[in-house]
This record gives structure tokens, sequence and C-alpha cells, in this order.
């Protein structure tokens, strides 16, 4: 009897307590979904099984000056100061850049990309619908000719710290300023030329000279108005100020006389008297053959912007094709001592009538004069 009247009771009690149990576990779901966005819910699906799919669209907004790593994947990036890209950039939504944007690598984006600010790119962007660049952007210059800079404002340029520049037909002026490597881009308007400030490293020129020549090309190209070019001869100018240039192509298309140079005990000497040493150089095969006063020789080069690297020549063997040199005399070892000079050389420079070798420490090893026709 006592069973019969408690028993209902007790199981009313435990049915309530379960009913509680449920609607609070139910409470604590639901605020669970409303404290995590849907895209973190569906990021943390993905990792927990790998046979739900979920699509996570998220914006990242970089720092100042914050680096993204290589080969990171975003489906939208709004950048408000500077992005620097040191790897490879994969936007698939819409990049948006209000400040500066650097990539060294591979740029990929598959939306819309807009830069307000400047964009430099050195490695290779793609993009497969469009790009908006409402201030300047530069991606790699298109090849051109390569010049050297001969004048400065009516003063002959600095041997030994070559300035170089390729004028792109896409807009850019790069090469070397004698110390640093440098990057500017310029625009047309009818016959005026505008040139923006360059960018440049920040390496310390061994020579004081070297650096006050660099800081006034740098600082001249930004009053250039006008680029004439004229054969083989380039002339940057605008109000006050001139730059002149002769292309390297001139090397290909000139032979060259030893004026002077330096001998195995580190003295600057001309070359005896009724002696020749000359010196043909094929830019296009990269190759250097002559006289060297008793014998010819011949050897390969490599050239880089104002980089020279001259293998070890061949002589051709005594008793042919020779001069009548006698073995050991003074005209045979300097001879010698002018081959032995040749792979020494790292940096080349020409002027408006000399041709000139350094050596990595931008001692001048060899000075060339056009010969005559």
């Amino acid at each position: 009897m006592r069973w019969a009247i408690l028993g209902p009771i007790i199981g009313f009690i435990l049915l309530y307590f379960i009913l509680r149990f449920a609607v609070n576990q139910f409470r604590a779901d639901t605020l669970a979904l409303e404290e995590f966005p849907t895209a973190t819910l569906q990021e943390v699906a993905i990792n927990a099984s790998t046979e739900m799919t979920a699509t996570t669209t998220s914006t990242t907004t970089e720092a100042a000056g914050e680096a993204v790593p290589a080969a990171e994947a975003e489906t939208s990036v709004v950048v408000t100061t500077t992005e620097t890209v040191t790897g490879t950039e994969v936007v698939t939504g819409t990049e948006v850049v209000t400040g500066t944007e650097i990539v060294t690598g591979t740029g990929g984006i598959t939306g819309t990309e807009v830069v307000t600010g400047t964009e430099i790119v050195t490695g290779t962007e793609t993009l497969t619908t469009t790009e908006t660049v409402s201030a300047t952007e530069v991606v790699e210059a298109v090849p051109g000719t390569v010049w050297v800079m001969t004048s400065l404002n009516g003063e002959s340029a600095l041997g030994g710290w070559p300035v170089i520049s390729t004028v792109g037909a896409d807009g850019s002026i790069t090469g070397s300023a004698g110390c640093n490597y440098y990057n500017a881009s310029y625009t047309t308007e009818g016959d005026t030329v505008s040139v923006a400030v360059p960018t440049s490293t920040r390496m310390i020129c061994a020579s004081d000279a070297a650096m006050a020549q660099e800081t006034a090309f740098l600082n001249a190209l930004t009053k250039v108005t006008t680029i004439d070019e004229q054969d083989v001869r380039l002339t940057l100018s605008g109000p006050d100020v001139e730059i002149t240039f002769v292309s390297i192509d001139v090397l290909g298309t000139t032979s060259w006389l030893v004026s002077e140079f330096r001998n195995e005990t580190g003295e600057m000497v001309t070359p005896l008297a009724d002696s020749a040493i000359t010196a043909n150089i094929d830019l296009k095969a990269q190759q250097i053959s002559g006289l060297n006063g008793c014998a010819n020789y011949e050897g390969n080069f490599t050239l880089q912007n104002d980089l020279v690297i001259i293998d070890a020549p061949v002589v051709t063997p005594a008793g042919t094709e020779t001069l009548a040199c006698e073995p050991g005399g003074d005209l045979d070892l300097q001879g010698q001592a002018y081959i032995a000079a040749l792979p020494d050389a790292r940096i080349f420079a020409l002027t408006n009538d000399t041709l000139q070798f350094y050596d990595e420490n931008h001692e001048l090893m060899i000075s060339y004069v056009p010969a005559e026709e």
C-alpha cells in the first residue's frame, strides 16, 4: 500500500529533474552558438571532421609594416598602412591597400586589388580581373637599353663608381646609383616627363665623392622633365639639371686601345713606345679579344649592370700570328702583365671617350681609348 503511494511520487520527482537538466543543457548550447561567430564554428567543424565542408569568409587587416608569411592565402585583405610580402601572397577576394605594398616574391590575385599608395613588385604579380592603382605601381622594369652616366650637370662622372640606368617602356627607371640600387617611376604628359622620388637601398659608400655623386644624381632625377635619346646617347634634362649617358651598346661597336694598366707591382703604367695593346669587345657574344703587344688573346666575360667578370684569356702560342717579341723581353713581360690584369676586373665604367675596368676595391685596373677607324 505504501509503495503504491510513494512510487508515483518518486517517478514524478525523477521526471522533473530529467526535464530540468534537458532545459538547462539546451540553454547552454544556445548561449554557445551566440558567443561564437559562424565562421569560427565552421572552422572547428572542418577540423573535427574531414567529411564536413564549409566556406570561411574572413577579412584580415595587416598592422603597419607587418610582414606577411610566405604562401599566406587570404580571401580578403585590407591594409591601411604598409604590407610587406616576402614570399607568396594569394588573395581570392579583394585586396585594398591605402598605403604601400611591397611584394618581393609572387602575388596572385583572382579578385580585385585597389592600391591608393605605392605598390612595388620585384617578382611576379598575376591578376585575373581588375586592378586599380591611383598612385604609383612599379612592376619590374621592361628590359631596355642599359645606360652609363657620363656627366652630371657638366661634371664628368666619377670613375670606379658608375651610375647605371635602364629606362623601361613601362614607366620605370632602375639601376645603380654608384653605391646603391634605385628604382623610380616616371609619367609623361605630352613632351613633359615627371619622375617620382626614387627609392633605393641604404648602403654607405666607401668613398665620400661617390656618396656625393649618388646623392646629387638621385636628387637630379626628380627634376627631369625631358628624356632625349639619340642613337647611343641619352640625355635627361630639366630646370638646372642635365644628366648624360652613353649606351653600353658602344662596347659592341668599337675597338679599344689600352692607354694605361696596372702591372704586377701595382703601378699604373702606359704601354711601351711603338707598342699597341688592343681590345675588341663583342657585347652580344660576351667575348673580348685583341693583341697584348706580342700575341693574340681571346676570352669570355659576363656583364650585368656595372659588373663584369672576365675569364682568364687564352693567348696564342708563340710562333703563330705573333709579333717579333723576345721571350722574357720587355714587350713579352708587358703583354703578360696586361693579360694578368684582365681577370681582376670587376667593375666597368664608360665616359664619352674612355672605357675603364676597376677591381672589386674600385681601384683602376685598365683604361682604354677608342681605336682609330
